[in-house]
């Protein structure tokens, strides 16, 4: 019984499966299409004809027509929409500023509660005028603890009180702590309650312009400008005047004005006109202006985007900073200025040179060339030559001089304005006694040029007799400055001379500030004594030194002897050095010019008898050489030697 209930189940399972397999092959073969459905070796199934259809169902049903595309430059490219509460990318970062206050959970009766506020800027934008507000608890004592200290306190309605701290502006991740203290007075529980608020803005700018509607080509320039609606273009105009920042004076000064049409449409009936300042006189210009005053320059009309330029020279015959100031003016009070300052300096170059009035024959004569900038411009390539006279030998020269030929010449680069250079060449006469000068000459840029001849040295023959050089490291003195002289006593003889002595005697308008030399000098007032040794040996020369400085104006002379230690008598023979001394407020040597007067006097041979004397006492011969020196200077009409080495006849 029970074998034959399992065939009965099992054949009804049999039959469930296939009825689902039979409807799903039903369900294929409707899908199928009749063409399709024709079993192998059968004639195709063939679908019927349609049926008759009325006149109205044989119109062609509506078609619509294709979208027309539209031009690319109206096309909009396609965006995807931003997913949901996305920040903008485009947008400039807004502040977050975060609190975050800790304090004790518990604290005992009459103990502090110490609040720790921490104000924190976690985005990427700065936060401005940031304040935190606390409001003081109730039930809590008045004195109370703050670092930083608290900005305000403020009452409100209720009657709390609020304590403010302005913290000002908090940088992008900027941190900054408060930390509040305060002392509950009785045991009930304590609220503290505290706020932050800051600002946080944008700026925008909208640019008033016309509006580009395409570009044409600008003739006459490489580039092109836009082209703009003219109904909206407005004209606009810019003015830039430059000069040079320094020039010379009585030189020609370069001033350029540059007038540009910034806007959109044309400037109409363009005008500059330019004030110059007093001080600077007009040459010419380009082009040339009106004859009017301020000068005045009619452009007529500027296109769009063109420039146009004016150039004119004018001379300075003043020093002194001067601002010439341009103006700009066109049709619909459009206007612009603009100036251009020049500081116009003098350039003056002077120099000047000394030596000995007395040196024995092949001995070193030195000559002391002081160069000097007395104007308010730098001056540059600077040349100085020395034409040595004749039969002198050069010896040598400081600075890089060097001898070319029959002269020493010395390159000094620039010279700033009061800045003085000095020289040394040094010469020997080797030949017979006579008379010498020495000329310099200098010369720079801007065609500047000076020159200057020293006093007439003597050269005697030795005697036998010991002799005394003086030198001084500066031909002339300013009150207030120091100069050095160097004595030397020199024993030209073959004999010895038993304790020797040199006496220098100092002008009252210098005070002496230093004594140097072999021995120790000893100061007697104006005087110093030079004890030089037991023997002064044939050949040798003993050297000393003194340092002045001048103290008044007017003609300083050194006297120099030396004497036999033992003997009281007076000297035998001086040695003598005149200095001229002159105010600080002359800027130009009055000698120095003086000097040149008489010179040129002299070479046109117009001097008369006592005006030669009157040369010769110029340039400080002794009135012992006088004789010689009138034997120097010839009559009118006859043949000057005054230059050069000569002999005594």
């Amino acid at each position: 019984m029970k074998v034959w209930l399992r065939l009965v189940r099992g054949m009804r399972g049999l039959t469930l499966a296939a009825l689902i397999i039979a409807l799903a092959v039903a369900v294929s073969w409707g899908q199928v299409p009749l063409g399709e459905m024709a079993m192998p070796g059968e004639p195709p199934m063939v679908e019927p004809p349609p049926s008759p259809q009325s006149p109205d169902s044989l119109r062609p049903s509506f078609t619509p027509p294709p979208p027309t595309p539209l031009p690319p430059e109206q096309a909009a490219p396609f965006v995807p929409a931003p997913p949901f509460a996305a920040a903008n990318p485009l947008g400039p970062p807004a502040p977050v500023v975060q609190l975050h206050v800790r304090a004790p959970a518990r604290v005992e009766p009459g103990k502090e509660i110490e609040y720790r506020l921490t104000i924190e800027n976690v985005s990427a934008a700065a936060a401005h005028h940031v304040l935190v507000r606390d409001r003081l608890p109730r039930g809590v004592e008045e004195n109370i603890r703050a670092e930083p200290k608290i900005t305000e306190q403020k009452k409100t309605k209720d009657g709390d009180i609020d304590l403010l701290w302005e913290l000002g502006t908090l940088k992008p991740g900027e941190q900054k702590i408060i930390v509040l203290a305060v002392k509950p007075k009785g045991n009930e529980d304590v609220q503290n309650r505290a706020y932050v608020q800051f600002e946080h803005g944008q700026k925008v700018t909208t640019r008033i312009a016309p509006r580009h509607i395409g570009h044409v080509p600008n003739v006459g320039h490489a580039a092109s400008v836009p082209q703009t609606d003219p109904h909206i273009a407005k004209p606009s105009v810019r003015v830039k005047a430059t000069a040079p920042s320094q020039a010379l004076r009585y030189e020609a000064v370069s001033f350029h004005i540059e007038v540009a049409n910034t806007g959109a449409a044309p400037l109409r009936n363009v005008v500059i006109t330019d004030e110059l300042p007093a001080g600077l006189e007009f040459v010419s210009g380009k082009p040339e202006p009106n004859a009017e005053k301020p000068l005045t320059w009619k452009l007529g009309d500027v296109p769009p985007y063109q420039i146009r330029h004016v150039e004119y020279q004018a001379i300075s015959k003043q020093t002194g900073t001067f601002r010439n100031n341009a103006k700009v003016t066109a049709a619909g009070g459009v206007s612009a200025t603009d100036s251009a300052g020049v500081t116009v300096g003098e350039a003056k170059l002077k120099i000047s040179i000394s030596g000995p009035s007395r040196r024995l024959v092949n001995r070193p004569v030195p000559y002391h060339i002081t160069v000097s900038n007395l104007g308010s411009v730098p001056l540059t390539n600077m040349q100085v030559s020395d034409e040595l006279p004749g039969g002198i030998e050069f010896v040598r020269a400081s600075d890089g001089g060097r001898k070319e030929g029959g002269f020493v010449r010395w390159s000094l680069g620039s010279l700033k304005p009061g800045e003085l250079r000095s020289l040394l060449v040094v010469l020997r006469a080797p030949a017979k006694s006579g008379w010498c000068w020495n000329e310099v000459r200098v010369q720079s840029e801007h065609n500047l040029s000076d020159k200057a001849r020293s006093e007439v040295t003597h050269i005697e023959e030795s005697t036998g007799t010991p002799v005394i050089e003086i030198d001084k490291n500066k031909g002339w003195l300013v009150v207030g400055e120091k100069a050095t002289y160097t004595i030397r006593l020199f024993n030209p003889g073959r004999n010895n001379i038993l304790h020797p002595c040199v006496l220098v005697e100092v002008p009252d308008q210098m005070s002496i500030t230093a004594v140097r030399g072999e021995t120790t000098g000893e100061r007697q007032g104006q005087k110093v004594r030079f004890d030089s040794g037991k023997v002064l040996d044939a050949g040798e020369e003993k050297v000393y030194a003194i340092e002045v400085e001048a103290k008044k104006v007017g003609k300083a002379k050194l006297r120099a002897w030396w004497t036999d230690g033992r003997q009281e008598s007076g000297p035998a023979e001086t040695w003598e050095d005149e200095t001229i001394i002159f105010d600080p407020a002359q800027l130009a040597s009055p000698v120095a010019s003086q000097a040149q007067s008489l010179q040129a006097r002299y070479e046109d041979r117009s001097f008369e008898g006592g005006e030669r004397r009157a040369l010769a006492d110029w340039w400080g011969f002794p009135s012992r050489q006088m004789p010689n020196v009138r034997q120097q200077m010839p009559a009118s009409g006859g043949t000057p030697r005054y230059s050069g080495y000569s002999l005594d006849p």
